[in-house]
């Protein structure tokens, strides 16, 4: 071992996906790969070459640790090596250390908001974790005193602290323990009575210690395993196997102090508190540059899975599908399902999870759902790409969407201009013109544009610094319906016009009866009516999707591909469940709920016919009558 520059390798456990720490030392790991749904890129797996990857439920990040003890070579036989969390770690750049406050009450982990760049740069500089070495065999966490968490010995602590877990599994640790290795026994009883213990399975070690601590460790793991019958223990019950992997660090250590085996250092820590993927995707393919970009919430997994069956199905041989669904609390097995469903050679999905980037989504004027802004910060994480398609996933792909990715876009963004805005500009008793025109600040009204469909020129989009303007809007400002028109009065026309059959928004029962086709202006009618024939992208925007109403507008061809998917017999379920509900609701429910809205109504335009005058009072008097006859004939029947 060169003594002044040793090779280290530090292993960083993951079991779900968080920013990715990656260097010539920082090495992550995915554990129990075994049976996980989807395999991380760019880390090693704990299931290539002997492992007990299998046995992850029970050993926690313990199998990464298995893992590089039976197959050091391929980590390039390192003199010294480690392992942290992708959430916890150690420091070592005591200058990070400010007024933070700790992990667990009186500790020696502190609190940081989330792994930035410049933490990191600071942190895991190479000769900082070389220096913290040098002149020492073992490094780990200060020891804890459990005493600050209310116990009174470790054994305490475990038999109330940790929740699930048995004392009588700490009691048989103890035992196999002096059982294998009975030099341990002044340990074992530092242990159970004392309250001091060395948390997180962390360490860094040489190599020959670490190779002795394992056969230690996985000795007295494998014959705990034989005793204790997990067969019917809950998921939190069966980490018993890490929690005793923690113990088993302290005896040894504890053993080296006594007997100066080694020398130790102890050093502070740190917790990462946002531990967000760090949006590293690359480009899959080396043509095109460009990204097909959607968002979904775990609700709306079924129907995302209809979305790209047909993307799929329209799919060229020559093209490449380069695919990234943003999301927050897709579950991995779902995950595995749909790139099951569709992957092939020429096209590619994975997952992007987002962590909470509205810091000020309290101020925003808007209530919606995380994911419908996600379009706002597509092109910041994937900045790796020259362009983006983003498309909501209640669509239905009538044509190959690589063909869209053809179309020059010199601007920001590249739409199409919202046919049934059109209507509802035509529309003589509401106010979008002026809406338009004062609120969203557009200069042509006609040119508002549907953000369900739009492609993004990264470079552009970012230079003009889109994303932050809309939310800096969205927070001092309040909008009718959605991140759209925020994003219209932000780029306020200056975009790039789709052909209206990149986004072609179906007609629903609610807006014939609002004469919606009628109120369009005719060169926008005759565009609508033409497009129907063939659509390239069916959008059904309104809130009355195919998948609950099959009567409305186009709902047949949604249908058609929901049938071959994975999900259609959930899909078939919830409708089921839909149309239970709404029986239910609408005879038993809300019959009272029903009458008070009628009744409302009918007060609020009687009033709106004493305030008003001209053609405004008329309609006012209209409806005024109608609802007073409908609140008549409830209470006739009631």
């Amino acid at each position: 071992m060169n003594t002044n520059n040793p090779t280290i390798k530090l292993l960083i456990s993951y079991h779900d996906k968080h920013r990715l720490l990656k260097s010539d030392i920082l090495t992550p790991i995915q554990t129990g790969c075994a049976l996980a749904a989807e395999r991380f890129e760019g880390m090693l797996q704990d299931d290539d070459g002997e492992n007990i990857s299998t046995g992850n439920p029970q050993y926690n990040e313990l199998t990464a640790q298995y893992w590089a003890w039976k197959n050091y070579a391929k980590l390039g036989n390192p003199d010294y090596i480690g392992f942290m969390h992708y959430r916890r770690h150690f420091c070592f750049d005591e200058s990070l250390i400010g007024q933070q406050s700790t992990w667990l009450s009186a500790s020696c982990v502190y609190k940081m908001p989330s792994a930035t760049d410049d933490y990191l740069n600071r942190n895991f500089h190479p000769q900082k974790i070389s220096n913290s070495l040098k002149g020492y065999d073992c490094l780990v966490l200060k020891a804890y005193d459990v005493t600050n968490l209310g116990s009174s010995s470790n054994r305490h602590h475990y038999a109330t602290g940790i929740p699930e877990q048995n004392v009588a599994t700490f009691d048989l640790l103890l035992e196999t323990v002096l059982k294998f290795f009975p030099n341990y026994e002044e340990e074992v009883n530092s242990l159970k009575n004392g309250s001091e213990q060395y948390l997180c399975n962390m360490f860094i070690m040489k190599k020959d210690l670490f190779f002795q601590y394992c056969q230690f460790l996985f000795t007295v793991l494998a014959e705990m395993a034989k005793q204790v019958d997990s067969s019917h223990f809950t998921s939190q019950q069966n980490r018993f196997l890490g929690y005793m992997g923690e113990y088993l660090l302290s005896l040894f250590i504890k053993h080296a102090y006594r007997t100066h085996s080694f020398r130790i250092k102890e050093i502070n820590g740190f917790f990462i508190e946002d531990t967000g993927c760090s949006y590293d995707i690359k480009p899959v393919y080396k043509t095109p540059f460009s990204a097909i970009v959607m968002a979904c919430s775990r609700e709306y997994i079924p129907y995302l899975s209809v979305c790209l069956q047909s993307l799929v199905e329209h799919a060229h041989i020559s093209s490449n599908y380069d695919i990234v669904v943003m999301e927050r609390d897709i579950p991995a097995e779902e995950k595995g399902r749909l790139k099951r469903q569709i992957e092939r050679k020429n096209v590619s999905l994975r997952f992007l999870t987002v962590p909470d980037l509205l810091a000020d989504k309290q101020k925003i004027k808007i209530k919606q759902l995380p994911e419908s802004y996600y379009r706002l910060f597509a092109p910041l994480l994937l900045q790796g790409y020259e362009r983006i398609i983003y498309t909501d996933c209640d669509v239905i792909f009538n044509d190959d969407i690589a063909k869209l990715d053809q179309i020059s876009c010199p601007t920001a963004i590249a739409a199409c201009r919202d046919v049934m805005m059109n209507a509802r500009l035509g529309l003589t008793w509401a106010d979008w013109k002026r809406y338009c025109r004062e609120d969203l600040d557009l200069k042509n009204v006609y040119d508002y544009c549907n953000a369900g469909v739009i492609v993004v020129n990264v470079t552009q989009y970012i230079k003009e610094n889109i994303a932050f303007k809309v939310l800096k809007l969205l927070t001092s400002k309040a909008f009718r319906g959605s991140v759209q028109d925020a994003l219209n009065s932000i780029v306020k026309n200056e975009i790039t016009y789709l052909d209206p059959a990149w986004n072609w928004p179906t007609l629903q029962m609610h807006m014939k009866r609002m004469q919606f086709l009628s109120a369009m202006d005719c060169h926008t009618l005759n565009l609508y009516t033409h497009v129907r024939q063939l659509p390239r992208i069916i959008h059904y925007a309104s809130f009355r999707k195919p998948w609950y109403y099959l009567q409305e507008d186009m709902a047949e061809i949604w249908w058609g591909y929901a049938r071959k998917t994975p999900y259609y017999e959930e899909i078939c379920l919830r409708l089921n469940q839909h149309e239970t509900s709404k029986i239910f609701s609408c005879r038993y429910k809300n019959r009272h709920q029903n009458y008070a809205l009628l009744y409302l109504s009918y007060l609020y335009y009687k009033l709106m016919t004493h305030i008003t005058s001209g053609k405004k009072q008329a309609r006012y008097k209209t409806a005024w009558v109608e609802a007073k006859n409908e609140v008549e004939l409830w209470r006739e029947h009631s």
